[in-house]
């Protein structure tokens, strides 16, 4: 994402596992869209803590889940770092743990996302980039799919 780049909401949609009825392949899409969203608005914090990105955080994330979101943008902000390209998700594995949660896992690639010095605009060596397994808990609130926890690990993953 490029610094003074307006926010898409989402992105194109990612493959999505199968199932066997309609209604739990339209569940799986929603919450596909909203997770997918959420990583265009975090890519887009973390490149310039724009307050444009605020709104559309907000709309698919917990209350909860947008604070952090914004304390980890201004975090990295004060590091004087900013984000390159976009986080997406490869592989996602959506699990439903219920009527109105479900647990999702994918392959995020941060090969093509990572953080950069300000001064230098070169990616830190010390950092890994790849693929890593990632992992978010969403919930439906208000018949909306909200990405309610976010965590990126550092176990590799293979495409």
């Amino acid at each position: 994402m490029q610094p003074g780049s307006t926010p898409k909401g989402s992105s194109a949609a990612a493959p999505t596992p199968e199932t066997t009825d309609d209604t739990g392949e339209t569940t799986r899409q929603e919450i596909t869209e909203a997770y997918e969203a959420y990583l265009v608005d975090l890519s887009g914090l973390d490149d310039t803590l724009s307050k444009s990105y605020l709104g559309p955080l907000a709309s698919v994330t917990t209350s909860r889940l947008a604070q952090a979101t914004v304390r980890q943008a201004a975090a990295i902000l004060n590091a004087q770092e900013h984000g390159v390209g976009t986080l997406r998700d490869d592989h996602l594995a959506i699990t439903m743990t219920g009527d109105a949660s479900a647990a999702l896992a994918d392959c995020q690639d941060e090969d093509d996302f990572y953080l950069v010095s300000d001064d230098s605009d070169t990616p830190d060596p010390f950092v890994a980039r790849g693929d890593f397994i990632g992992s978010a808990q969403l919930v439906l609130q208000d018949e909306h799919w909200l990405v309610d926890t976010f965590t990126t690990t550092h176990v590799t993953c293979t495409l």
